[in-house]
């Protein structure tokens, strides 16, 4: 028995094949899309600290200017979001001892998190130092 044409109603086309071409399209297009957005992200990127470590900070050199001392040297929050697959801890030490040397201070890594970062999709993680002012 001789197989029906797939494409019979629709001038001898087959619909696989006109389907093919708008579907291919796009999924070129998405897949370009995500190419360049992972390509924007491979350095690490300057973000938020961690409020418990932000806040009282803060809360020391308000509460000194409300008494009308002068602040002490608090330490400066450096934090980065970066992927673990793109980035190594030697590329955010380089980047937040970059930024600490500008301010002449002296570097400690602090610690990372990943839950609940404002951080971007595709640089979950977040990496915060301390960047403590010179003596």
């Amino acid at each position: 028995m001789p197989r029906p044409d797939v494409g019979a109603g629709s001038g001898g086309r087959r619909a696989a094949g006109w389907a093919a071409g708008p579907l291919a399209g796009l999924l070129a297009g998405l897949l370009a899309g995500l190419l360049a957005l992972a390509g924007c992200t491979t350095d690490p990127a300057p973000s938020a600290g961690p409020k418990e470590l932000v806040q009282p900070i803060q809360r020391a050199r308000q509460q000194a200017l409300v008494e009308g001392r002068t602040p002490a040297p608090q330490p400066t929050v450096l934090s980065y979001c970066y992927s673990r697959l793109i980035n190594t801890p030697e590329q955010l030490a380089y980047e937040a001892g970059e930024a600490c040397t500008e301010r002449g201070g002296r570097l400690v890594f602090y610690g990372e998190d990943a839950v609940l970062t404002p951080c971007p999709l595709l640089q979950p993680v977040r990496a915060t130092y301390l960047c403590y002012p010179a003596e």
